[in-house]
């Protein structure tokens, strides 16, 4: 009898040690998939990434899954053109500092920059509007909210006409803040 308690013992540690294993690489395996982050400012690692989407949008399965496709296509092609986009300001700003710099190539940089920023724009537009797609009206305020940065700049206010560097006038009083505005 002590024989066959010590058997099933022994065989149900083995089956809770396999399932415990299992387990545990299951959630590995699942996390990696949404730890992917999206990249969505230049040289900024952002927190959106599918454990993002689960959590603070609630994403469901099907929805996870909807990202997952989004992001498959917007990742790969956002990294290289950030990377594209990196690269050219370094020579860009190698090339400004060169006694005698080529006004001709520094123009030809900046213009291939404005080019890759203009694409990157409207891949992060496409992969905006595939998640708008999948999500309830209050998913869409959150995701809203949290591409809001990519589309206002907090650091300038422009009205009429006008934009003002909030940054350089913080601190300073309503005169000089109406002397500005007028």
């Amino acid at each position: 009898m002590n024989k066959k308690i010590f058997f099933w013992t022994i065989g149900l540690l083995v089956i809770l040690n396999l399932s415990v294993l299992f387990t545990v690489i299951y959630k590995k395996n699942n996390a990696k998939q949404e730890e992917v982050s999206i990249v969505l400012s230049e040289g900024v690692q952002n927190p959106l990434n599918g454990r993002y989407f689960r959590q603070s949008l609630n994403f469901s399965d099907e929805q996870m899954e909807a990202f997952r496709e989004a992001n498959y296509e917007f990742q790969p092609k956002a990294r290289q053109l950030i990377c594209e986009m990196d690269t050219l300001k370094a020579r860009l700003f190698d090339e400004l500092n060169k006694p005698k710099p080529d006004s001709l190539l520094t123009i030809q940089i900046t213009e291939h920059i404005g080019k890759h920023h203009a694409e990157l724009k409207q891949i992060t537009n496409t992969f905006y509007l595939k998640l708008k797609a999948v999500c309830t009206p209050q998913q869409a305020e959150r995701l809203q909210s949290t591409f809001k940065v990519l589309y206002y700049d907090q650091t300038i206010d422009c009205e009429n006409d006008r934009c003002n560097d909030n940054r350089r006038n913080q601190g300073r009083g309503y005169r000089y803040q109406n002397r500005i505005n007028n």
